[in-house]
């Protein structure tokens, strides 16, 4: 193991050490959303069109947000995971150490503009998709979930080609 992987390793464990000690809820109505947006948290309402993001190193993925109810803590570690609503490719998991900004004037606060690269995009636009964010604090687990259709976006994948 390098020093850098050390470093990293001890940061992560004292971040969720963190988190564990201070995440505490204002009530027992600790309520999570998953979105989409990177300036402001947007809604994903059942099926609708998420774009695609073309990526400044030339992959693509989706802007994923975050909104909680209930929250005390600046700082949540949050599992989301991404996968076709058919199931025919294994899903995607990430561990999103998520930070979230002050309340807003309705008790909400958000965590914004996590990338949930989408890796061979060219045949998954069109697709329904699922995401699945699961936080969990002081023994309690706290669930999200939201299907979509991808979306080409802006600069999209090239076309897919089947065999």
């Amino acid at each position: 193991m390098n020093f850098r992987c050390s470093i990293f390793g001890a940061s992560w464990f004292a971040f969720t050490a963190v988190l564990s000690a201070c995440g505490e809820s204002s009530s027992s109505n600790l309520m999570l959303e998953v979105g989409t947006g990177t300036s402001r948290f947007e809604t994903i309402e059942e099926g609708e069109v998420v774009d695609l993001t073309r990526g400044s190193q030339g992959g693509w993925h989706i802007w994923v947000s975050f909104r909680v109810t209930g929250l005390m803590a600046d700082n949540a570690a949050i599992t989301l995971t991404r996968q076709l609503a058919s199931e025919e490719e294994p899903e995607s998991v990430s561990r999103v150490p998520a930070r979230f900004d002050p309340e807003d004037s309705e008790g909400r606060r958000a965590a914004l503009g996590w990338p949930s690269v989408v890796v061979a995009p060219e045949c998954k636009v069109g697709e329904l998709m699922r995401f699945h964010a699961v936080m969990e604090l002081q023994g309690r687990e706290v669930t999200s979930e939201r299907f979509f259709e991808l979306g080409p976006g802006n600069f999209p994948p090239p076309s897919c080609e089947t065999p």
